[in-house]
């Protein structure tokens, strides 16, 4: 069964205000699947999305749990689970050298000790597929 624009704009308003909301309230990283909310968000409402993922890399508690949102991208049968985090995400949410330079101050800060946001902050950097397991580049099957 289809819905009508107009339902589907009510739902889509809905659904952005409960995203915003979440974020509001530092509870977004409570939910499951945080990285389809991150990635249909900007589509959604590009302004928000842009103020929302901003507002949460300041500190490094809020990129690390928005790294960690976006991390996981896939696994193969060669060294398993990899992050790949491309750059065209980070365009539409504010810019991917906004994103980079605040990775690279974290990175910088010396103070991170999970490895599988090293890995990810690879991958950000680079925009290559990094497996978490050694943090080397992943292959392109």
């Amino acid at each position: 069964m289809l819905c009508s624009s107009d339902i589907l704009t009510v739902l889509k308003e809905k659904w952005i205000k409960n995203v915003s909301s979440v974020f509001k309230n530092d509870s977004f990283d409570k939910f499951t699947g945080r990285g389809r909310i991150l990635f249909l968000l900007p589509k959604l409402n590009e302004k928000l999305a842009i103020e929302l993922i901003t507002s949460s890399i300041e500190t490094n508690e809020g990129l690390d749990r928005f790294a960690l949102s976006i991390g996981p991208a896939g696994q193969d049968s060669v060294k398993g689970t990899y992050a790949h985090v491309k750059t065209e995400f980070f365009d539409r949410i504010g810019g991917s050298e906004l994103i980079k330079n605040r990775v690279k101050e974290r990175i910088e800060s010396k103070s991170i000790s999970d490895p599988e946001l090293n890995t990810i902050y690879k991958s950000i950097i680079t925009g290559k597929p990094i497996y978490y397991i050694d943090n080397t580049e992943a292959r392109d099957f």
